[in-house]
């Protein structure tokens, strides 16, 4: 393997990037001082990271775009396949059933169709006529029809229509509401409440020349 800044063979003396690219740098690349390396060893907390990943995390496109893409393409293939296994069953169901219900329907069908009648299974007899039949006797023997009487009592007759005239027939019913005549309303104004509803109801009497007058106050 080689290093990811000078390109020459990595040995055992090397640090690995913890960023996307993952790759090996010789420790005489890092530009790193002693101190530092030797907490990179001895601290697994700290990461390290190189220039190309350091300006890919620093951007404004987010971190570790690379690895994330990597999870959408995973996730994206696994739900797939999910869902593609999921339409399949339910497509198998679903054909199973629409199978059964046309295989009964026919089957149903077929059984009606053989099924014989009342009329077939009945055994057809012939017709004997009257005067071959063994019991027949001779003409004399044949009641007569008898005669049905109507005994229903005969319709009433109604009686004739009195005459009222050539004049237009007038109901008989008593008048006892007298018809509705036309009014309207008169709104006054500006008169005192300690004027009293008789004297309003004669002055409206008296202005309008009628006594059909009703005072609401």
């Amino acid at each position: 393997m080689s290093c990811g800044s000078c390109k020459l063979t990595i040995g055992d003396d090397a640090i690995s990037c913890d960023g996307p690219c993952g790759s090996q740098f010789h420790i005489s690349c890092l530009d790193l001082p002693r101190e530092c390396i030797k907490e990179l060893r001895r601290n697994p907390q700290l990461l390290w990271l190189c220039r190309g990943c350091t300006a890919t995390r620093c951007s404004s496109k987010g971190s570790l775009p690379p690895c994330r893409d990597d999870i959408a393409v995973h996730v994206r293939s696994c739900l797939s396949s999910e869902f593609a296994a999921s339409f399949n069953g339910l497509r198998s169901e679903l054909l199973g059933e629409i199978k059964s219900v046309l295989a009964a329907s026919i089957a149903s069908h077929q059984v009606a169709a053989h099924v014989p009648t009342q009329a077939s299974t009945q055994p057809t007899r012939p017709s004997t006529p009257a005067w071959n039949a063994p019991h027949a006797t001779g003409l004399t023997n044949v009641p007569s029809k008898r005669r049905l009487i109507d005994r229903s009592p005969p319709p009433a007759v109604k009686a004739p229509p009195l005459l009222t005239g050539t004049g237009q027939q007038k109901s008989r019913a008593l008048l006892m509401v007298p018809p509705a005549e036309a009014k309207f309303w008169l709104y006054l104004t500006r008169i005192a409440p300690s004027v009293p509803i008789a004297d309003v109801e004669a002055y409206v009497r008296e202005q309008l020349g009628t006594d059909d007058v009703t005072v609401v106050r």
